[in-house]
């Protein structure tokens, strides 16, 4: 082989396109590559028939580590709003509230405040002044009734009026606190 073709075969192996530069049976080529540097050894043989030595050309390349590409972040995307019609929704079913779990009225302490003197601090009743209120007793009159005796009071007895003193919704949780709550 030429000092030429050799020459040739070296920048060949530089650029990393390493190709047989010899005629078919004239040479071979052997490249190995690890992460950093590339080795190209070349052995070119001449026929047989002369008497040239075999010329080995070893050629070493040091490249710079390759890096991954960079990569892009991309902003999450939203997937299209569509349009559906109103979901047909009943509105939620609300029990009713006992009067005594009221936060706002204490109908406990109304009753100790406003009733107990005449009808006792377990609504028994006291002789002379006031009828027993447990619902029991209460069983034969309306929740309504009870509200209209605590709000007008019973003429010609010893139950006042509590219309003024006591508001129309403390009155109510009263009179519901009476027909339904045991002592």
């Amino acid at each position: 082989m030429s000092r030429k073709m050799m020459a040739l075969v070296a920048i060949l192996a530089v650029a990393g396109l390493v190709a047989m530069a010899c005629a078919p049976g004239a040479g071979t080529t052997t490249t190995t590559t690890t992460a950093k540097t590339t080795t190209t050894t070349t052995a070119a043989t001449t026929p047989a028939r002369t008497t040239t030595p075999t010329v080995v050309t070893t050629t070493t390349t040091t490249r710079p580590p390759t890096t991954a590409p960079a990569t892009t972040t991309r902003p999450p995307t939203t997937a299209p709003a569509t349009t559906t019609a109103p979901a047909t929704t009943r509105p939620p079913t609300v029990a009713p509230t006992p009067p005594t779990t009221t936060p706002a009225i204490n109908v406990r302490a109304l009753y100790s405040a406003n009733c107990a003197v005449c009808h006792g601090a377990n609504r028994e009743g006291i002789q002379g002044l006031g009828p027993d209120l447990r619902p029991a007793d209460l069983a034969g009159d309306s929740l309504e009734e009870v509200v209209e005796v605590i709000t007008r009071g019973k003429p010609n007895t010893a139950m006042p009026a509590f219309q003024g003193r006591l508001t129309a919704d403390e009155i109510r949780a009263m009179a519901q606190f009476l027909k339904t709550v045991n002592p």
